[in-house]
């Protein structure tokens, strides 16, 4: 496993944990409250956060990946015009 997909599984390892650790603890069902209410955003986004790594970890081919990278540096080129413009005036 390379380093790319090590971190990824570290980080997806890390946040199921943190998923199976505190979901017992959050007491959900019992009306709307505020308490409720962040529990389920708090669970929502510690899915969220593990289904991102395990998408990278399992799904994204090479191509997709250098795909992703390739227009990353296009947008910063851009991003890097842009300003360089602005402050060439």
């Amino acid at each position: 496993m390379n380093k790319r997909k090590t971190k990824h599984a570290l980080f997806a390892i890390a946040s199921l944990a943190m998923l199976f650790y505190g979901l017992p603890k959050i007491a959900l069902g019992e009306g709307v409250t505020l308490q409720n209410v962040f529990g389920a955003m708090w669970v929502g986004f510690a899915i969220m956060v593990a289904a991102a790594h395990l998408h990278m970890l399992f799904n994204v081919s090479e191509e997709t990946s250098n795909r992703l990278t390739s227009v990353k540096r296009k947008k910063y080129a851009m991003w890097q015009q842009t300003i360089e413009r602005r402050f060439n005036r």
